[in-house]
């Protein structure tokens, strides 16, 4: 059954309650009701529940598990101070601003399974190696910020591969192009993801001075110049850690961290299911901690429920946007947009506008989840109706994706990567949007460009 242009007003309302709310699970189940409403009308609710039994067919399963244990892995770490250790290893050389901050970029790339674990490692370990070289708390959070999300997008072990390619996965345009499944279509864009390869590498050039202190960055430099203050006065409320707290920190040893990473990534390549090395890591982990006394049986499986339960809001965004998918299905959203929008655009721009549009979403809303789990339905058969390539197109929405989670005020890798560095999320923001800006001019021109040339 066809029902003409109301079916844009699900995910239209899905956006709009994403901008107004800064959520992401609330408007999602918002679009996904209205438009079992449009297609079944005051009978939703059998219909509307039969969406939900598909979400957990086997790929949802191993999503689920896949988030949970991500989530265990990245608290093993955490916990273990296994990040530290690697530091206070590699520390040894960096007794200078900028061989330190090189330091603090390398274990942000080593930590790529997932960027909250990526923040909260890379600021634990780097903290007590930074603050004595007087190397300003905004210039610490810049460099962990811009590593967490584009080297979880480029490195497909980790919870954005899981995520974003399980939502390509369900997309029936995709399966037809003969590309492979979710997953690979997830691999073959990497190269593509011209955000992430760019945000990452103009750390380096930042921390050699090649691109300069610009606007709230100088002035944090200036700060430290004048009082010898690694952080302003506003933001000391977040710098008052105990001295137990303090003595817990410096416990960690660099083989809690190589240990559990060596055997996901050789877990990993050896079976092919991301999910079974990072089993057989939580495992590693935990007989290799209780060796060294790092930790009891009984708080490695703390350790077990805290991953689970922190990893429960992206859980749940992931299940209900596999749940708005089948919502979006029913009324024919994509059929619709594919036949109305399509002959309007072209193969060699196509890339370049859905990088500008889930930009300019992400960065408004903050849901670098919930923002392409409402736009790959749409971006996925459009890219194949306007014969784009799949791939460059997928690269860019999840490149629009990294942006929003790297430069919006308020998203969730801002604040915790703010909050770990002890800072304010608004010091932290305005001292890193002109190198978020700057990464993503520079890869709306390599959209432009590899789309004509490529």
């Amino acid at each position: 059954m066809e029902y003409g242009i109301i079916v844009l007003l699900p995910p239209i309302v899905t956006v709009v309650l994403a901008l107004i709310t800064k959520k992401a699970w609330e408007p999602l189940i918002a679009g996904g009701t209205l438009a079992f409403i449009i297609s079944d009308g005051l009978n939703f609710f059998g219909p509307w529940m039969d969406g939900w039994y598909t979400v957990f067919d086997g790929d949802g399963v191993w999503l689920m598990l896949c988030v949970g244990f991500i989530g265990v892995f990245g608290i093993l770490l955490e916990e273990s101070k296994g990040a530290y250790g690697i530091g206070k290893l590699i520390s040894k050389l960096a007794k200078t601003e900028k061989r330190s901050l090189f330091v603090a970029w390398i274990i942000g790339i080593l930590m790529f399974i997932d960027d909250y674990s990526n923040a909260l490692t890379v600021t634990s370990a780097m903290k007590p190696v930074t603050d004595p070289l007087k190397i300003p708390r905004e210039k610490l959070a810049y460099v962990t910020n811009s590593t967490a999300a584009p080297v979880c997008i480029l490195v497909p072990l980790s919870s954005w591969y899981v995520f974003f390619g399980g939502l390509i996965n369900k997309e029936e345009a995709i399966k037809g192009t003969g590309l492979g499944d979710g997953f690979d279509i997830y691999i073959g864009s990497i190269p593509y993801m011209f955000y992430g390869w760019v945000a990452l590498l103009i750390v380096p050039l930042v921390i050699l001075g090649i691109i300069p202190n610009i606007g709230k960055m100088k002035a944090a430099y200036k700060r430290v110049a004048e009082t010898g203050d690694v952080f302003s006065k506003a933001s000391q409320k977040y710098n008052l850690i105990t001295a137990e707290e303090a003595v817990k920190t410096k416990d960690g040893k660099a083989l809690n961290f190589i240990v559990p990473m060596a055997v996901v990534i050789a877990g990993t390549l050896y079976t092919g299911d991301l999910l079974i090395g990072l089993i057989w890591s939580t495992v590693a982990a935990g007989i290799l901690y209780m060796v060294n006394k790092t930790m009891t049986f009984y708080e490695w499986v703390e350790c077990l429920y805290k991953g689970w339960a922190d990893m429960a809001q992206m859980f749940f965004v992931m299940m209900t946007a596999i749940f708005v998918k089948v919502a979006f299905d029913n009324i024919g959203l994509a059929e619709y947009v594919v036949n109305h929008v399509a002959p309007l655009l072209s193969s060699e721009t196509f890339p370049v506008i859905v990088f500008i549009v889930v930009s300019a979403l992400a960065f408004c809303t903050g849901n670098n989840w919930g923002v392409p789990a409402i736009t790959i339905p749409m971006v996925a058969p459009l890219a194949v109706a306007c014969d784009a390539n799949i791939f460059m197109a997928m690269g860019a929405l999840l490149s629009g994706a990294a942006f929003g989670s790297h430069a919006c005020f308020f998203s969730d890798t801002t604040i915790l990567t703010a909050k770990c560095s002890g800072i304010s999320n608004m010091e932290h923001a305005l001292s890193q949007i002109p190198y978020a800006a700057t990464a993503a001019i520079i890869s709306i021109i390599l959209f432009i460009a590899v789309g004509y040339l490529g």
